[in-house]
């Protein structure tokens, strides 16, 4: 019966799937791996405790009031005092802040007088999720305590609670957005796609730079060029590099002409940075494709690496609001050094210094992952010429044994 028949195939697959490890981990673990990860990634469900700095000109009971309330909306995390906005505006380039509340000289004097106490709040526009959840917490710091000050002071005069309610002025919360006022989603999201694009196709590409070479037997040809592996590694090293270098500059290329993506930091540091990512790309790469036995499962491995780091790279789920786990594997990805500086140099206006850790960081994965591969292939470089110069004292042996072999007399081939 077809039914049978049918079992029978389907008995049959199960065995395949389960004769490969690789396979039955990808298909029956990993899907509650990164379930997992993913809602550990947003466990907290909500964005809180965002780090917040405070300029206060006026020093005053009134200014101190409201920068209690703000510690108690959980939206803010108020981490320091700075003397000046620019200091903020290098904190968010470092990623040390995403709000300021400024309070102005005569802020509780102009309340006095009958006029709104104006504070202005600086935000962070470069991330929506913040910015929106800022936005928010400063209207209520606007709202609610003007009301719940104010209203028991006229009434602690003796006002009637109706009168008191009438004779309230608020507090002014204004918030200026810096970077992305517009609060455009395409500026703020096709960068981070772009990136997480560009370091999957050139992991998968790069995946079948070495394991093709052993799978096919084809270091022997490498071996008639050279015996070094550090001129193997080179070559590999150089000719990916260049060749997903290229095409990152055109991806980006595209969204900064056709897409209208800003660039407001300099030009100079965007290079720098999507280079040394290149580099450190293709040397994880490398060693990934020498380490790993075939080229299946050196794509199947960056795969797996590749594929969660966009969402835990932080450029949309802030890492401070990541729980200790998730954030220290965020800190192991490439991606991660890469994505949070690029927001800084195209929205945020950042230059070389601001990103200097990160192309460290970049530098040193690119070094390490070099120097592991250079073992690896040096090891199977000196594999492959044992078995070459074996080949030939085979094919020799086999020449010799044939001419001695000859009838006398016979012409020799």
């Amino acid at each position: 019966m077809a039914a049978i028949r049918i079992l029978k195939l389907m008995r049959r697959e199960i065995g395949l799937l389960t004769s490969d490890w690789r396979l039955t981990v990808i298909v029956l673990v990993m899907p509650f791996v990164y379930t997992l990860m993913i809602g550990y990634l947003y466990l907290p469900k909500r964005v809180t405790d965002i780090p917040t700095f405070v300029l206060d000109q006026d020093r005053s009971p009134m200014s101190r009031a409201v920068i209690q309330a703000a510690e108690r909306n959980d939206s803010f995390k108020i981490t320091r005092y700075v003397e000046s906005e620019e200091e903020f505006t290098e904190a968010v380039r470092a990623g040390e802040a995403f709000a300021l509340l400024w309070f102005p000289p005569r802020f509780q004097e102009s309340a006095r007088g009958g006029a709104p106490a104006r504070m202005v709040a600086l935000i962070d526009g470069s991330n929506l999720l913040l910015s929106n959840t800022l936005y928010k917490g400063v209207t209520t710091i606007g709202t609610t305590f003007s009301l719940g000050i104010q209203i028991k002071k006229l009434n602690a005069r003796g006002a009637p609670m109706d009168h008191a309610r009438e004779g309230v002025t608020p507090v002014d919360a204004g918030a200026r957005v810096l970077f992305n006022p517009g609060f455009s989603y395409s500026d703020f999201v096709l960068p981070g796609l772009a990136g997480a694009v560009v370091q999957q196709i050139c992991l998968l590409g790069v995946a079948l730079a070495f394991a093709r070479e052993r799978a096919h037997k084809l270091l022997p040809q490498a071996l008639a060029i050279t015996h070094s592996p550090l001129e193997f590694l080179a070559a590999k090293g150089l000719f990916y590099t260049g060749l997903n270098l290229a095409t990152a500059l055109g991806s980006f290329a595209l969204l900064f002409r056709m897409f209208g993506v800003p660039v407001q930091g300099s030009i100079w540091a965007f290079g720098a940075l999507l280079s040394m990512f290149i580099i450190a790309i293709v040397a994880l790469g490398i060693l990934a494709s020498a380490a790993l036995r075939d080229e299946l499962f050196a794509t199947e491995a960056l795969m797996l690496v590749s594929l969660p780091s966009f969402l835990l790279s932080g450029f949309t789920w802030p890492q401070f609001a990541m729980v200790k786990g998730i954030l220290i594997l965020s800190q192991l990805l490439p991606l991660t050094h890469f994505l949070m500086p690029l927001r800084s140099v195209l929205t945020q206006g950042a230059g070389l210094g601001a990103i200097r850790g990160e192309l460290y960081w970049l530098w040193g994965l690119a070094s390490g992952s070099y120097v592991l591969a250079y073992f690896v292939i040096r090891h199977y470089m000196q594999r492959a010429w044992r078995d070459v110069l074996t080949q030939r004292r085979q094919d020799d042996s086999g020449s010799a044994g044939a001419a001695v072999s000859l009838p006398a007399g016979a012409p020799a081939k």
